[in-house]
């Protein structure tokens, strides 16, 4: 028997599966026809659902398809129990799942909880279930078993091209900087015009740091924020630029996101650019030329 409310639900389920009326069935087909029913029922409270099929011969070379649908009893969460950390406190791994106790079992979320937990760059492997051994009543117990990864890394890499010479950055990583599972990046590169072949060689050193909250308002939102400075010495001008980066990341799936960037910045030139005189950029804004320009700018991003 099907839930009171559940049942409209289930109208529009059985209208869905009677789409497949008059196209081939294979294996795929079947299976997929299974997979589609056993998880209407694990998405809605039925953690110990099982569909099997049987196909029975009919004449014009067509076959009707028979369900068998045990789907057990409908289960309310009643416990969540998260094992294997060590540096993440209950609080944070808990704000990444998207069920709580007392919710209908839902295996969507239990799969979402999984994804969300393993974008923590602490987080090395994430795995939610139905607790095993437990008796198949209207309650239900979630095990989340957690993998953590070093709290520090360190990389970087060096090299030599002919415009820059020799060259190199290296980057540094505390993936639970002061707790919640922040990340902090702090990153340093460096061109220095050594053995290289083309007269436009030049030198530049940059420093970066970028903190990064995984959760801002909701799981799906995250935010960097991070200050700059590049001191640059080449063909193009003698300058310093500094400034501050933030940015919201939104999260639709696992490879749809949209980014809204700003970037605030201030940019000191000493020795201006060649190609355009002094003179002349004098002439365009006055006598009381100051070559430092702020720049402010917001980015709007999408992928997909």
């Amino acid at each position: 028997p099907i839930a009171p409310d559940l049942r409209s639900a289930w109208a529009e389920q059985l209208a869905r599966l009677g789409g497949a009326r008059g196209r081939r069935l294979g294996g795929d087909e079947r299976a997929d026809i299974e997979i589609q029913t056993a998880h209407w029922f694990l998405d809605r409270g039925y953690p110990w659902a099982k569909v099997t099929s049987e196909a029975l011969d009919t004449v014009d070379h067509a076959v009707d398809l028979e369900l068998v649908v045990s789907p057990g009893p409908r289960a309310r969460v009643d416990e969540i129990v998260f094992e294997g950390q060590g540096r993440l406190s209950r609080e944070v791994i808990q704000r990444e799942v998207p069920i709580e106790p007392g919710d209908w079992y839902n295996e969507n979320d239990v799969a979402s909880g999984e994804s969300e937990l393993y974008e923590l760059e602490l987080v090395r492997r994430a795995l939610g279930d139905v607790d095993p051994g437990q008796p198949q009543d209207n309650t239900v117990t979630l095990r989340f078993r957690i993998e953590e990864t070093l709290p520090r890394m360190v990389w970087g890499r060096a090299g030599w091209r002919s415009e820059a010479g020799v060259a190199g950055e290296a980057h540094w990583t505390h993936r639970n900087f002061l707790g919640g599972a922040r990340t902090l990046t702090a990153s340093v590169a460096a061109e220095t015009g050594w053995v290289a072949f083309e007269q436009t060689r030049g030198r530049s050193v940059g420093l970066s740091a970028t903190m990064r909250q995984p959760y801002l308002f909701h799981t799906r939102v995250s935010g960097t924020v991070g200050p700059f400075v590049r001191l640059r010495d080449d063909f193009r001008d003698r300058s310093l630029l500094y400034g501050l980066e933030t940015a919201a990341i939104y999260k639709a799936g696992p490879f749809e996101t949209v980014t809204l960037q700003h970037e605030l910045s201030r940019l000191a030139v000493d020795n201006a650019l060649e190609l355009l005189p002094v003179r002349e950029m004098v002439d365009r804004v006055g006598s009381e030329y100051s070559p430092v320009f702020v720049r402010s700018v917001f980015r709007l991003s999408g992928t997909y």
